[in-house]
C-alpha cells in the first residue's frame, strides 16, 4: 500500500532533521530497519544517484585498519580462465615507472637463492631467446 501523507515542506524536514540531530539509535531499531530493508532493490537510476554521492569519499586510516583487519584470513575463490586472460591482456606493454623499479630491485636485493631454486631458474632458461648469448 502507498503511504498516503502529504509530502513534507523543506521546512518541516529541517525542524524534523534538527530534533533528530545527536539521537542515538537503539540496536533493537537498527535490527528493525535492517528487517525492513532485506529485499529491497534500488532502481538504476538509484543506484546511479547512490554512486555520485559516494564519489571522492574516502575511508579514514581507522576505517582502513578495520576493513584490512576483517579481511585478513579470508580465503577468496580462484580467478576464472577468462578473467585471468583479462587481466593478462591489460597488463601487456605496461612498463613500471623508475621509482617502482627501484623498489623492486631493493626488496629483492640481498635474497638468497636455494641451489634448487637456482637449478629451476636455469633450466627454465635453456632455449630462451632473450639470453641467448648467456648459454650454450
Amino acid at each position: 500500500m502507498k503511504n498516503k501523507r502529504k509530502p513534507m515542506s523543506d521546512k518541516t524536514k529541517m525542524k524534523i532533521s534538527k530534533a533528530n540531530t545527536g539521537n542515538k539509535v537503539s540496536k533493537e531499531t537498527k535490527m528493525k530497519i535492517s528487517i525492513a530493508n532485506k529485499g529491497r532493490t534500488l532502481s538504476e537510476e538509484h543506484k546511479r544517484q547512490i554512486g555520485i554521492a559516494n564519489t571522492g569519499n574516502k575511508h579514514t586510516f581507522k576505517e582502513r585498519l578495520k576493513i584490512s583487519k576483517a579481511k585478513k584470513g579470508v580465503k577468496r575463490k580462484p580467478f576464472s580462465k577468462l578473467h585471468r586472460e583479462r587481466i593478462s591482456e591489460s597488463n601487456k606493454g605496461r612498463k613500471n615507472s623508475t621509482k617502482t623499479r627501484r623498489l623492486i630491485s631493493i626488496a629483492k636485493t640481498g635474497g638468497k637463492l636455494s641451489e634448487e631454486t637456482k637449478a629451476k631458474i636455469s633450466n627454465s632458461m635453456i632455449g630462451n631467446q632473450n639470453n641467448a648469448g648467456l648459454r650454450a
